[in-house]
């Protein structure tokens, strides 16, 4: 067979899909797409919101995720009378998703709390501040490694000397995730009043105020009187 027979063979039997096509949407053979399940999906969506990471939707008690897309526990930690905030916002935990199964024994437990603990020898960052899971379980009080502190946050703890004036406070738990699972902690950081104080004023007296240069007047020129 000549290529030219080819060509309009191919033409022939590509162009017998259009009226094929049109025939069975017009019967009903071509199955529509389920709006029900799209518009669930949507809903769920919308439902989350993803700025301040607080869940709206199927929200279940710990540790039953058979039916569960995403759950969050607030946690009103009260700080000392004698402690401030150190940082203005929340922060997470870095790298937690590396410990995803350590981070899971956190959430499901009671009783949790934080601490730092200093890692000098870490091959990637000498100022590295690990982050300390403590929580019940089974009746006993257990310990996991959950992640870092951010890094710009540990050298700002470095540069003001403060990691022994420094301390975490839990602040939230998000569990989700459609595709696999995704673990969100959230901490604040809070330092003693009287050192708080210290290292505002050695940031004022390391960075003063810059003067805003002053604008020269222009020498006005004197009229000449006529003579």
């Amino acid at each position: 067979m000549s290529h030219q027979s080819h060509f309009w063979l191919s033409v022939f039997t590509c162009g017998l899909w259009i009226p094929i096509w049109v025939i069975c949407s017009f019967v009903g053979w071509i199955p529509e797409p389920d709006t029900n399940k799209v518009r669930k999906v949507s809903e769920d969506y919308e439902a989350l919101d993803l700025n301040n990471m607080t869940v709206a939707v199927s929200v279940q008690s710990r540790g039953d995720h058979s039916e569960s897309t995403a759950q969050s526990w607030e946690f009103d930690s009260i700080s000392p009378d004698d402690y401030q905030n150190y940082s203005s916002y929340r922060d997470e935990v870095a790298g937690v998703q590396y410990r995803i199964g350590e981070a899971k024994r956190f959430a499901e437990g009671t009783e949790q709390s934080l601490e730092f603990e200093r890692e000098p020898n870490n091959a990637h960052d000498q100022n590295a501040i690990k982050i300390i899971g403590m929580f019940r379980e089974s009746g006993r009080t257990c310990r996991v490694h959950l992640g870092y502190v951010d890094h710009l946050n540990a050298e700002s703890i470095a540069n003001d000397r403060v990691y022994d004036f420094v301390k975490p406070v839990l602040k939230q738990i998000w569990w989700g995730g459609y595709v696999r699972e995704f673990i969100v902690i959230r901490y604040q950081s809070i330092i003693l009043s009287g050192k708080m104080s210290e290292v505002k004023a050695k940031r004022k007296a390391a960075n003063p105020p810059k003067k805003k240069p002053t604008k020269k007047k222009k020498p006005t020129k004197k009229k000449k009187k006529d003579s």
